[in-house]
This record gives C-alpha cells, sequence and structure tokens, in this order.
C-alpha cells in the first residue's frame, strides 16, 4: 500500500490477518529507495513493524510503458513484483521449498538496517519524525537475492 500508513493500527487489505489467524505463506513488501540514509523508506509507502515482512525497491524505478517508451515510477506496486521476481529465482532452482519455507527464506536473508535511523513515512507537508528503520518491518531490511539463494541452497541440501 502507499498511504503512508502504520498497517499494524490501521489494516489495509488484502492482510495477513483472519478470524484471530495469520496467513504462513503471504509476504507483505514495502518501497523502499536507493537513499541509505534517512529517506531510504519510500515516503509514501505503508509500513507496521508487524505486518509489514521486508523492503523492496519501490522508489524511482525506470519501468517499460506505453508507446515503446520508459517511465520512472513509485510504489509497492514495483516493490512487491521485484520481491515476487526474488521469489521465482529461487524457486526455479528449488521449486521443492513450499510457500511457507520460501517466505521464510526471503525473511531471513533480507539485508537487516534495523538499527539504521530513517525518516517516518509521511506525508511531505508533515513533520519529518525519526525512527529505527526496524520499527517499519518484521525484518528491518531489504530483499537480498544472493543472499536468498545461499540460504534456500542450505536449506534444500539439509533436507537430502
Amino acid at each position: 500500500g502507499n498511504d503512508n500508513t502504520d498497517v499494524d493500527k490501521h489494516p489495509h487489505y488484502p492482510i495477513d490477518r483472519y478470524n484471530g489467524g495469520q496467513v504462513k505463506n503471504m509476504l507483505t513488501v514495502g518501497a523502499a529507495s536507493m537513499d541509505r540514509k534517512k529517506k531510504m523508506p519510500g515516503t509514501f509507502t505503508n509500513y507496521g513493524k508487524m505486518h509489514v515482512d521486508v523492503f523492496a525497491p519501490g522508489v524511482d524505478i525506470v519501468s517499460s510503458a506505453p508507446e515503446s517508451t520508459y517511465d520512472k515510477g513509485n510504489g509497492t506496486s514495483y516493490a512487491s513484483p521485484i520481491t515476487a521476481g526474488v521469489a521465482a529465482l529461487i524457486l526455479s532452482y528449488y521449486p521443492e521449498l513450499s510457500a511457507v519455507e520460501l517466505k521464510s527464506i526471503i525473511m531471513e536473508s533480507a539485508y537487516n538496517r534495523s538499527k539504521k535511523k530513517v525518516y517516518l513515512p509521511a506525508d511531505r507537508s508533515k513533520e519529518k519524525q525519526e525512527v529505527k528503520f526496524g520499527t517499519l518491518s518484521v525484518t528491518g531490511g531489504f530483499v537480498n537475492v544472493y543472499r536468498a539463494l545461499k540460504l534456500a541452497e542450505k536449506k534444500t541440501a539439509s533436507k537430502k
């Protein structure tokens, strides 16, 4: 979601909760920028220590556009498919992984930036509030395809 909302307090659908339970194979992704300083999370991205799992690139993403052109855009609509691509790559090498195992691998292999001070995603007209990046998601990190593939190899090898 792109409402700069804490989804732990204000649910944004679809969500990973139902009737007191939690969906174990749903991965929720926030949008991050290339800025590894205070502006790391996108100003627009939803966040939540309990219900956003990981962050992925979602700011200033160059993508194909109509009429054989390219355009630059922002949103979790970029961050989510980037993460889905990581998942697809992992499954192409390790198809025996379950969805729950795949989610676990993506989360465990995230590049941890939880102690980094960043601005809380918010409307630019509001006062900027500093928080630790780890308060914005479960992992406090970014998807990392290299680390995810290494972890998938390790986990599948131990099953054999």
